[in-house]
């Protein structure tokens, strides 16, 4: 029996305390959708939005991205085969009107779909850490995968509203490229030319790295009673 619970101790998880920090652009009422987003003619094989490190109190030391989200849609306006459409995330530093000619900081599994309206993605991308004085661009992109003979197209939802809110980034895209190395060898399209423009995002971070499978102050204290009744029951029956 002291095995077992000693067992389902081990698998108990913490984080690390953190104060965390959200950035949120949009929401589903003032969000519209843009696009079309995917492959095929006159699509966007990539779009997402830039930001900088947040002016929040989480992030006046240290600032570690956890995740974030974006939302796609399937109106007959834009969208054109959208179950069949595939994108990764990335996360990449902005070099001002592209990513930065080094390795995306981050790449998500493969995603499908949408099957609705605006309909939220979410990525973690667990502590990264993000830097003073730079900026980056969060992004979905089809690049990789094989151009279908029919258009595969989603939408995907933006905002409009005062640049003032938002003075730190902007809605971008790019319809140029078959390869990764093409989004940073390549300019795009959109970088930002029109500040009223933003991506419907959100990002969530926190000011300290968060740990997985750690156990917990009591449960490891109760593992090691546990441990130690172990022990003393072998030595009686020695």
């Amino acid at each position: 029996m002291l095995l077992f619970v000693g067992a389902v101790l081990l698998s108990s998880t913490r984080s690390l305390a953190a104060q965390s920090a959200t950035l949120t652009i949009g929401s589903a009422a003032d969000a519209f959708p843009a696009g079309p987003f995917g492959q095929g003619t006159d699509a966007s094989i990539a779009m997402g939005q830039t930001f900088v490190r947040p002016a929040d109190a989480a992030c006046a030391l240290t600032c570690y991205l956890q995740g974030f989200s974006f939302w796609l849609g399937n109106s007959q306006d834009l969208a054109q085969n959208p179950e069949s459409l595939q994108f990764r995330a990335y996360l990449a530093v902005w070099a001002g009107d592209r990513i930065a000619a080094t390795a995306p900081l981050f790449a998500s599994e493969v995603f499908s779909g949408p099957s609705g309206a605006s309909q939220r993605y979410d990525f973690a991308a667990s502590n990264l850490m993000i830097e003073t004085g730079l900026q980056y661009v969060a992004f979905l992109s089809t690049v990789g995968f094989a151009l279908p003979g029919d258009p595969t197209t989603s939408d995907f939802d933006i905002v409009f509203g005062d640049p003032a809110d938002f003075p730190a980034g902007g809605w971008v895209y790019t319809n140029r490229g078959s390869v990764l190395d093409d989004l940073s060898s390549t300019p795009w399209d959109l970088a930002g030319d029109i500040p009223e423009l933003q991506a419907r995002f959100e990002a969530r971070f926190t000011t300290a790295p968060v740990s997985h499978d750690v156990p917990e102050p009591a449960a490891a204290l109760l593992l090691a009673s546990g441990l130690l009744a172990l022990v003393l029951a072998a030595k009686r029956r020695a």
